[in-house]
Formats: structure tokens, sequence, C-alpha cells
């Protein structure tokens, strides 16, 4: 079963503080450890009023430190936001404290505010996305390497020898990055369309493409023997974070011709009818789970979305364990 938790940090004005929804993070993915949740996915972001987690890196070191089997998948890293240097340690060290359980998804940002924050030039990001890959390539590998001009080493080695490194976007110059640079290709939303420009441009360069990484729709799902009533505690959290990613998105409008699933929404029953937030009875989240699978597409969990409380999230991955598990690992036996 390929099903993925995902925490950002985010509150809510009368919820849960930060404190608190990190704690539970770590909490349930202790839990998750041993339940076959197969992954963890960090974003971050920068300067938001919520507490967006900034530094997804600390966070999945703690977890990391609770658990021995789930992957962290750190992403996406805006890496033209930071030295590709200090990424590179801040990787390698994770890696190492895990026992080789990570992967990066590289990005290149796209809200304003956080290249003002950080003194970096918009029109700079596709150039500086693309020397920090280069330089994550070199080192991952431990030995020596030039960077602008200087000699650098990054060390420790990572415990398998490199860190895998996905490239993610929603745009045809995000599929030729990550078949030029990464090791696969995490595209914002299913599209058939990229995942082909990906393999073209990988047969192109002479090499072959690795993995596609796509998250069945819905992007939030939530597992309630009433999904009616679930649904009308979740609604607030959902119209919020759907406002707050489409206000970064129309930001960044202008930028490009990014395809982003997150707009602006009258209400909370237009937005349910999108199918991007799933609230789900358990046999209902049997069928999901099994036709993602035979899709080969991942499902995401994303447990305190919006600043849910922690103990609504613990409802639904404890109702999950308890009725879709079983059905799920029985199938397969």
């Amino acid at each position: 079963m390929d099903a993925w938790l995902c925490y950002d940090l985010r509150t809510s004005k009368a919820g849960a503080s930060s404190a608190d929804i990190a704690a539970a993070a770590i909490e349930q993915v202790a839990w998750a450890d041993s339940r076959g949740f197969s992954a963890v996915l960090l974003p971050e972001h920068h300067g938001a009023d919520d507490g967006y987690d900034p530094s997804p890196f600390v966070l999945a070191a703690a977890m990391a430190s609770r658990t021995s089997r789930i992957r962290f998948n750190i992403g996406a890293v805006l890496l033209p936001l930071h030295n590709p240097l200090r990424v590179a340690e801040d990787a390698v060290t994770l890696d190492v404290i895990s026992g080789g359980r990570v992967n990066l998804t590289a990005g290149l940002g796209y809200v304003p505010s956080e290249f003002d924050m950080f003194g970096v030039a918009l029109r700079d990001r596709a150039r500086l996305a693309d020397e920090s890959l280069s330089v994550l390539r070199s080192a991952f590998t431990g030995e020596p390497f030039e960077y602008r001009g200087r000699r650098a080493r990054v060390t420790p080695k990572p415990v398998n020898d490199s860190i895998p490194i996905y490239v993610g976007g929603a745009v045809t110059a995000s599929a030729r990055r990550a078949a030029r640079f990464g090791d696969g290709f995490f595209p914002t939303v299913p599209s058939p369309e990229l995942a082909g420009v990906y393999s073209d441009e990988c047969a192109r360069l002479g090499h072959q493409a690795g993995p596609v990484v796509t998250m069945a729709p819905p992007l939030f799902v939530h597992v309630a023997e009433d999904p009616d009533e679930a649904w009308a505690r979740i609604a607030p959290h959902a119209m919020y974070e759907m406002a707050e990613y489409g206000r970064w998105a129309a930001e960044a409008a202008a930028l490009s011709n990014m395809d982003s699933p997150y707009q602006e929404v009258p209400d909370s029953e237009t937005l349910r009818a999108t199918g991007i937030y799933a609230v789900l009875t358990p046999d209902q989240a049997v069928t999901l789970v099994r036709d993602a699978q035979r899709e080969d597409r991942l499902v995401n969990f994303k447990p305190m979305m919006g600043g849910l409380s922690p103990d609504m999230a613990w409802e639904s991955l404890e109702l999950f364990a308890a009725k879709v598990l079983p059905a799920i690992q029985g199938a397969s036996a």
C-alpha cells in the first residue's frame, strides 16, 4: 500500500498551537511506522501567519528518531531560497539519522513574498535551481567538488551512497529539469502530458526515465463513520487551506502557466464537490486505496490539514487502521 502522510504544521486561529500540532505529528508518524504507511511528505513555506513549517529537515529528524521503516520525502525544498551546500548537509545528516530513509523533492518556489524575504529575485529562480541541483548531485558523492570557484565537500556520505532527488513542478520546464537532474519526477498534479514530456526528455538525454510520483485525487483523505458530520467539522479548515494555497497560486499566476488545484470557491459544498477533499466511510476508503494501487498512485493523508485538531486526526487514522487496513492487507495476502 503506497499511502503517505503529509504534515505542514499549519495551525488554525481557534485550534491547537504549533507546539501541539508538531508533537501530534511526531506521534502520528511513530504510530504509522508499523501500520503500512510508506512515506511522510514534509513541505516548506516561509513567513506564513499560520506557522507553516519553514524547516522540514528539523521536523523529519525528530520523526526519524521515533521510527525505523517509514521514508521521509522532504519537499518541495525551495532550492532558490537556500544555499545548496547547507541543503546537502542537512539532507545527509537526516539520512544518517534515519538510516538511509530520505528522498528530496526539489522545487523552484512560486510565492513572491518568500523571494522578497530571502532577497532572491524571482527571475533568477530557474538558474538557481539548476545550479543547486547540480551541487546536490556532486555533494551526495561525498567527494570534493567545485562550487562557484571554491573547493567544497559535504560529509558524511549518505547511507546508501546517494539520496534520491525528485524534481517537482507543474509545467513543461519542470519535467525537463527532472530529466536532466533528477532520479524521478513529482508533478504537482497528475498529468499524463507532463509524464510524457519527462519520459521523452530522458530518452533524448540517453538515460532511462525514473519513477513518476503521482498522487491520487483527492489530495486530502479523512475516514469517518459519518462523513457528513465529519465534513461539517472539517469544512472550515478545508476552506482555509484552499483559500491560502489559492492566494499563493494567484500571486504566482503572472509568473507562469502553473497548474494548481487550489483556487477560490464560494462555499464548502462547492469545495466538497471538487473531490480534492474526501471524507469517506471505511468501505469507500478501501475502494479508494484499491483503485490507487491498480493505477500506481499514492494516497495522501494529511491528518491535521489546515490546523485540524489532533483529536480529530487521530479518529480518522485509528478508524483507517481498524477497518481499512485489514481489508487491504487481507486482499493482498
